[in-house]
């Protein structure tokens, strides 16, 4: 497909004090779905100065559209609908769609859309414009749901 070039994604989450660091990064792998090599990695703290690890992939083109389709392969059909349902409202005003997965479950290998503080967070952009980016989304979500 001629679309990826301009594609980017950037899947993030954060390891508090109470996690295991790596297990976070198996739950961000599992919604990837391939190894994506070595994380960025930004120590942080806390509001009470408790340390807290920020960790980040970020796809480009071809892997960011793997990521889509493999994404698109784990989801069920109920929430490939409401992805496509919410997409405007996930949008923001530079054409970023954002995205959320419950970190446990896609620790356990489940990759279920989720709206709580347990996250993992996906950022999809593309160097075309918002309507572009919606209609790639769409387009490899459609390719298994019809």
């Amino acid at each position: 497909m001629g679309f990826r070039s301009g594609l980017r994604i950037i899947i993030g989450s954060f390891s508090h004090a109470t996690e295991d660091e790596e297990k976070v990064k198996k739950a961000m792998i599992n919604l990837i779905s391939f190894d994506p090599g070595k994380p960025i990695i930004k120590k942080l703290f806390g509001h009470w100065r408790n340390p807290i690890i920020n960790i980040e992939y970020e796809l480009n083109d071809e892997e960011a559209e793997l990521f889509l389709r493999n994404l698109s392969s784990k989801l069920k059909e109920i929430d490939k609908q409401f992805l496509i349902n919410i997409l405007d409202e996930r949008t923001d005003e530079k054409g970023r769609v954002h995205l959320r997965f419950d970190k446990q479950k896609a620790f356990l290998g489940e990759i279920i859309l989720s709206d709580f503080d347990d996250i993992i967070k996906v950022v999809i952009s593309f160097s075309g414009n918002k309507k572009e980016l919606k209609n790639i989304i769409k387009n490899l979500l459609y390719e298994k749901v019809h």
